[in-house]
């Protein structure tokens, strides 16, 4: 157990580099403010290695986590994790469109990675949903839960009231679902 979660951790916080950093390999016109983290993994892009291996490695590192919690999580809310994880992970295996016009694209790759993010926004909400209501789950957890249910809701829809901060409100969503999961892998099983 403990080499998964050195591997959940290490895996998580690769995926915040590349969080971070990959926008930095961008070719011009990306803006870390405005552009989207799956952008930096697009079709065309120079680079987009670095964004699928970000994407990747937050899948990963998402089932990594599920494995440590398989006796502490109920059921249904361990298979919507490890869905929201595989799903996460898929990502990186059908790239979006790049935000350069007149890049050639696979239309079907790119609805394919849309459908594939929002569906494990979907999920994920439905798996803290199932959380909130055990128990056993102390008020901080369950705080901490809420608040990654918040930014899974209302960080996209900041993005559509607020489009040049898009990519910072994803980023900000991103990086608190790293802190939510290696939190969960420091508490153990």
């Amino acid at each position: 157990m403990k080499q998964i979660r050195t591997f959940a951790i290490a895996a998580l916080l690769l995926a915040t580099v590349g969080v971070l950093f990959t926008p930095f390999a961008m070719d011009n016109g990306y803006s870390w403010l405005q552009n989207s983290i799956s952008e930096t993994g697009g079709q065309g892009v120079t680079n987009a290695w670095l964004g699928r291996l970000t994407l990747f490695l937050s899948g990963t590192g998402v089932l990594l986590v599920v494995a440590l919690k398989l006796r502490s999580w109920n059921r249904t809310a361990t298979f919507a994790m490890a869905l929201f994880g595989i799903m996460w992970s898929l990502t990186s295996f059908f790239s979006t469109r790049s935000w350069i016009q007149d890049v050639p694209f696979d239309e079907a790759e790119s609805i394919t990675h849309s459908f594939l993010a929002s569906a494990m926004a979907i999920v994920v909400l439905g798996a803290l949903s199932l959380g909130f209501g055990r128990s056993n789950v102390s008020r901080k957890n369950r705080a901490l839960a809420f608040l990654l249910a918040f930014a899974a809701t209302f960080l996209p829809l900041a993005s559509l009231l607020f489009p040049d901060l898009a990519g910072l409100f994803q980023r900000l969503m991103f990086l608190y679902t790293y802190f939510w999961f290696m939190r969960e892998a420091r508490t153990g099983c």
